[in-house]
């Protein structure tokens, strides 16, 4: 069964609310493509992807139980290994917080952070105690981030990564990972501060209530970790546009495949799509552009580990799920049905390559 990757599908008050004033660019033009993204092998994350987690749902009141409790319960939260399907051990390289602040009966625990060059994840835990809250399909990144400074200065940043722990109607808590791609790589060289302010809103126009964090996260060991390997893999789209793979950099965080583009359209997304060895699937998705650079990102998938992949070149030019349109990596391009509705898979193969990196260790 194919897990759906949905992007927000009512974005006509975007241009008219301070709520998402301060969204970078590059996320108000994902949210605008009102794009859908299909994977037939496990989770991968996707732009506003928001996925299902087995982890436990647990009332993290931090501030009302001893601190032998807090220890305790503090291993049942969306961990960030969980969440971006992580088995290296990460304690070298994440910060961990658990600091609570309330407003208005909600109350929001940050409990780890993960700085990986220019992906800032975090893991939070709501509890609302039966107020309002807005965990529709229009909304999936709830409570969300408002405002985000590094070392005092503002960041722009987007949403690259959302994944959730099971559903409100199972209790008055809300686990969430959410991962922010930062526009600019921060100074990895120590620690930096952030200051972080959430909204959590009852419908897509209004906060209900705010909280602001400020907190230390280091990068540096993660930075140090990063292994670089040069590739030079050219694939050549119908237009005559090309995209040239030229770098894969991994580390116990996951792998990022940086490319350029030439004469390529600005709407069309790209993927890479295949599996390992030991035929476990891998799907890298379309981080960023920045101009003619582009960076696709696979989560908790270490070329240390696993250094061959078969992997296939997918694009896609319009994918609009309201008009029928998505994308499905490993199916073939064509109809496709969900929940009973017929789709079109616009998801098209470019080309196909050997990633081995067994011999450049």
């Amino acid at each position: 069964m194919s897990d759906l990757y949905e992007m927000l599908n009512d974005t006509k008050n975007l241009d008219e609310t301070d709520v998402f004033a301060p969204l970078g660019a590059y996320e108000q033009k994902k949210m605008r493509k009102q794009a859908a993204k299909i994977t037939s092998a496990s989770p991968k994350p996707g732009m506003l992807a928001k996925t299902a987690c087995t982890a436990a749902v647990l009332c993290i009141l931090v501030l009302s139980v001893s601190p032998t409790v807090r220890a305790a319960v503090q291993e049942f939260y969306l961990s960030l290994n969980d969440a971006l399907r992580i088995n290296r051990d990460l304690s070298p390289y994440k910060d961990v917080i658990h600091s609570s602040v309330s407003d208005n009966g909600y109350t929001l625990t940050l409990n780890e952070v993960l700085l990986d060059g220019n992906n800032l994840s975090i893991s939070t835990s709501l509890d609302f105690q039966g107020q309002p809250l807005d965990t529709s399909d229009a909304l999936p990144a709830n409570p969300f981030l408002s405002e985000l400074k590094i070392g005092g200065t503002p960041a722009s940043y987007a949403v690259s990564y959302i994944s959730s722990g099971p559903s409100q109607t199972e209790g008055d808590t809300l686990e969430l990972v959410q991962t922010y791609y930062l526009s600019e790589t921060p100074d990895l060289s120590a620690a930096l501060d952030f200051d972080l302010t959430y909204q959590v809103l009852t419908d897509i126009d209004t906060p209900a209530a705010e909280f602001t964090f400020r907190f230390q996260a280091d990068g540096s060991a993660l930075a140090s970790s990063v292994r670089h390997y040069a590739l030079q893999e050219v694939f050549t789209l119908p237009n005559g546009g090309t995209l040239t793979l030229t770098d894969a950099a991994c580390n116990a965080a996951g792998t990022t495949v940086t490319g350029t583009l030439e004469n390529v359209p600005a709407d069309y997304e790209f993927y890479l799509y295949g599996y390992d060895q030991e035929y476990n699937y891998v799907s890298f998705f379309e981080q960023d552009v920045s101009g003619e650079t582009i960076f696709l990102k696979s989560d908790g998938w270490d070329l240390a580990e696993n250094p061959v992949l078969n992997l296939d070149v997918l694009y896609a030019d319009t994918v609009n799920m309201d008009e029928g349109t998505v994308v499905s990596l490993g199916s073939e391009p064509g109809p496709i049905y969900l929940d009973g509705e017929e789709y079109e898979n616009v998801a098209q193969t470019i080309g196909s390559f050997t990633l081995d990196l067994s011999a450049q260790e």
